[in-house]
């Protein structure tokens, strides 16, 4: 269903409802037919933010009707359960393709051999990545500051077999991201640490043209998810060979957070869908607009960003 349709449906279910507080029983009949036509629309998260649908349906379950209350928290159940699947299903996907495309890069390469060393970097030395504080990384599925909780305590890693390539930076990062398979391998995961930390930093620098701001951007986001104590999944899957380092580099920052930082992002989203209706919004009068059906110009307005931050507001209209 296309936004317009679906604001159109919005609009008379809402119109016919406050003429139900009333006590019209035809008005009543009309809210709640179109409460169930809403109720079977496959809404997903994109349709939801630019309608408002899900907010403007929530201010329904509060009707003094009580049927008519219970069928919008019906609707908005049935969108709710929607949202998550769509998200489940979008995590599916992901790891599935992450699945497939490293059984496609093992049997191109007859195995899991790392990937040739890189050239030196020839880019000028700046300050080692390693160093920089947690509150400048990136955490997957949002940009967040603090550092992750700390890492179970165990024996150091040995780094005198650790490849270098006599960049200070690249043999930072390398370090770095073999510490944080150590931590896999703490955690009870069969593999080589200084190995696995080498092709990822290798593929870093790769697809990334050297040592870049990008490269720099991609190796915080990547360290401080696989070092993240909570995440320890996505150490075990880039460390057993699960996920290859070119998949890894392309997973959405969604997908490289933790399952408690996925929890936690599922739940803001779900709460913008759904929450804070939209008649909490400040409203004022003027005489810009004009009803396509009575013509009369005397309104109210609000505005709400529904889209990215760089496009404009949007602007509700009521007569």
């Amino acid at each position: 269903m296309a936004a317009a349709e679906l604001n159109k449906l919005l609009e008379t279910v809402v119109a016919a409802a406050k003429k139900a507080e009333g006590g019209d029983a035809a008005e009543q009949g009309r809210a709640l037919d179109g409460l169930k036509a809403l109720r079977k629309q496959p809404v997903n998260t994109k349709l939801l933010s630019e309608t408002q649908a899900g907010r403007r349906v929530k201010a329904l379950a509060k009707h003094p009707v009580k049927q008519l209350a219970a069928a919008a928290a019906e609707v908005v159940a049935a969108w709710k359960e929607l949202v998550r699947k769509e998200v489940d299903s979008g995590a599916a996907s992901g790891a599935a393709a992450a699945s497939l495309a490293t059984s496609a890069a093992g049997s191109s390469k007859g195995g899991a051999a790392l990937p040739r060393a890189a050239s030196q970097s020839t880019v000028g030395q700046a300050d080692e990545l390693g160093s920089q504080p947690a509150s400048q990384q990136t955490v997957g599925g949002g940009g967040s500051s603090g550092a992750p909780p700390a890492a179970a305590a165990g024996p150091p890693l040995d780094l005198s077999g650790l490849a270098r390539t006599g960049d200070n930076i690249r043999d930072k990062c390398r370090q770095n991201l073999a510490q944080a398979f150590h931590q896999a391998v703490l955690e009870g995961v069969a593999g080589d640490p200084l190995v696995c930390g080498v092709a990822v930093e290798n593929e870093l620098f790769n697809q990334n043209g050297g040592v870049t701001a990008a490269y720099k951007a991609k190796f915080r986001q990547l360290h401080f998810n696989l070092k993240d104590a909570a995440n320890p999944d996505l150490r075990r899957k880039v460390l057993s060979g699960e996920v290859a380092p070119d998949v890894l580099l392309d997973l959405p920052a969604e997908e490289l957070a933790s399952d408690a930082k996925k929890e936690e992002n599922a739940r803001i989203r779900e709460k913008k869908l759904f929450d804070a209706a939209p008649s909490s919004a400040k409203q004022a009068t003027t005489d810009q607009f004009q009803c396509g059906k009575c013509k009369q110009r005397k309104c109210t307005y609000y505005q709400m960003q529904t889209r990215s931050a760089d496009e404009p507001m949007t602007t509700f209209v009521s007569w």
